[in-house]
């Protein structure tokens, strides 16, 4: 046997780790999952919603245009549904107006195209955190199940949408 001991003994030490030792597994499980699974698509219309608010705010503008105002210059058909109609254009998304201006400062970093993943890879990891720290507050042996709990519940499945 290694001087170290045999994989259920590495187990059992890195369980016992610390809070931060736990988010950088989670970080790397979800990015890793991330990675295997690759883009799917949106998957609901707010999505949509979300990603043409990010790119008009990364023209400087929450209002955008259709580039069909001769055809539709009532904009009756403008192509992004539940759009907000405004003098100037319409604004693809005004009802969480936090989640496309954090994704704005977060595509700073990462570029637009990975702004909400990262998010929603933040919320997750969040929510594990928060679940951790409320667990050792009623009993510390608690913390780390609660962790993982949360940590890979439905919030991971969903993380990537902007309504998660």
């Amino acid at each position: 046997m290694p001087e170290g001991g045999g994989p259920a003994t590495m187990l059992r030490r890195a369980w016992r780790s610390g809070l931060v030792v736990h988010l950088l597994v989670l970080g790397a499980l979800l990015v890793g999952i991330g990675v295997l699974v690759g883009g799917a698509g949106a998957f609901a219309t707010d999505e949509g919603s979300y990603e043409a608010q990010l790119r008009a705010l990364d023209h400087g503008s929450w209002v955008r245009t259709s580039g069909t105002e001769q055809l539709d210059p009532t904009g009756t058909h403008y192509p992004i549904a539940f759009s907000t109609p405004t003098p100037h254009g319409f604004v693809p998304l005004d009802k969480h107006p936090a989640w496309p201006l954090a994704a704005h400062l977060v595509s700073a970093i990462t570029g637009v195209g990975h702004a909400y993943a990262v998010l929603g890879l933040v919320g997750v990891a969040v929510a594990a955190a928060m679940a951790w720290l409320l667990a050792a507050e009623h009993d510390p042996r608690w913390s780390r199940p609660a962790f993982w709990l949360a940590g890979l519940s439905p919030v991971v499945v969903t993380a990537s949408l902007g309504w998660a």
